[in-house]
């Protein structure tokens, strides 16, 4: 190539990049929930939610269960306009009265708006496949949120469901069909239990 043909290749290179606008930096949309701490997750194996004392029917919680229902609440908190934070405290496995007031500490000094304290008490994952499962996934958990300002609980949600085969409970047809006509993860199935009760928490705070 001849430094004449060189030349005019630069120039052409040159006038395409004046010629293409830079990208603009992503927005970053700004939460419009506020900020939230999220305390750790608490493992329950017994009969009673140690927050509420209300019934469970707790069913094996094996890993990588725990990691995976802490990493769907948090991006599912995002997804719902809330800042996320996520801090320990001394001794999470004090008395659950104790350790509510040291996160409430904790997430006044964070300047958060909420604190929430999920409970897991069922993580069973399915046995078979997405077409055909011998056994569905199960999952069970408490989401018990607080406002940090009066350190009261604005909200407690209980999910605990297992799929069922529509030749037992024709009723799950409508669920069925908006699942993709699949059996879910134990993964899955949390996400859509998060979602749900994190909806009807916003809905009730709203009113």
């Amino acid at each position: 190539m001849n430094n004449a043909a060189k030349y005019l290749l630069l120039l052409l290179l040159g006038l395409a990049l004046i010629s293409c606008p830079a990208k603009k930096p992503a927005t970053e949309i700004a939460p419009v929930n506020g900020k939230i701490l999220i305390a750790e997750l608490i493992i329950v194996r017994n009969d009673l939610c140690p927050l509420c004392s209300r019934q469970l029917q707790p069913c094996p919680v094996d890993d990588p269960g725990p990691r995976l229902f802490n990493d769907a609440l948090g991006e599912i908190l995002i997804q719902k306009g809330f800042e996320i934070f996520r801090a320990k405290i001394p001794n999470p496995q004090a008395d659950p009265q104790d350790a509510l007031k040291d996160y409430l500490a904790l997430a006044e000094k964070m300047k958060a708006r909420y604190l929430i304290i999920p409970v897991l008490y069922c993580f069973a994952e399915r046995k078979g496949s997405a077409l055909s499962a011998s056994r569905p996934a199960q999952v069970g958990f408490h989401l018990h949120i607080y406002k940090v300002k009066d350190g009261k609980e604005l909200w407690g949600g209980d999910f605990h469901e297992s799929q069922q085969p529509l030749s037992e409970n024709i009723l799950e047809l409508g669920n069925f069909i908006r699942r993709g006509g699949k059996w879910l993860t134990a993964e899955e199935l949390a996400r859509e239990g998060i979602s749900r009760l994190l909806d009807r928490f916003l809905k009730s705070e709203k009113k």
